[in-house]
């Protein structure tokens, strides 16, 4: 797995607040698992979940959202530095 551009919590929680994910619960699962390293069935089974699948599918969106963002920035400074 590529990491996300910041390995921050506050990082994560600006993403997935930025996806469909409404479930508190998979956020925390979400969250445990890629700062702290645990594997989603542990962080689906911490936080109450049936299955870790829903930790993946948030997991895969909130990938898409920081290449989306590496992608943006690193358009924006060529623009920048051809500007300039």
């Amino acid at each position: 797995m590529k990491k996300l551009l910041l390995m921050d919590e506050k990082y994560i929680r600006l993403l997935i607040e930025n996806t469909k994910s409404t479930n508190p619960a998979v956020a925390d699962a979400l969250v445990d698992h890629l700062l702290y390293g645990l594997a989603q069935e542990q962080t689906a089974k911490k936080y109450g979940l049936s299955s870790q699948s829903q930790v993946s599918r948030l997991k895969g969106s909130v990938i898409k959202l920081d290449n989306l963002i590496r992608t943006s920035l690193a358009m924006k400074d060529k623009f920048e530095q051809n500007k300039g």
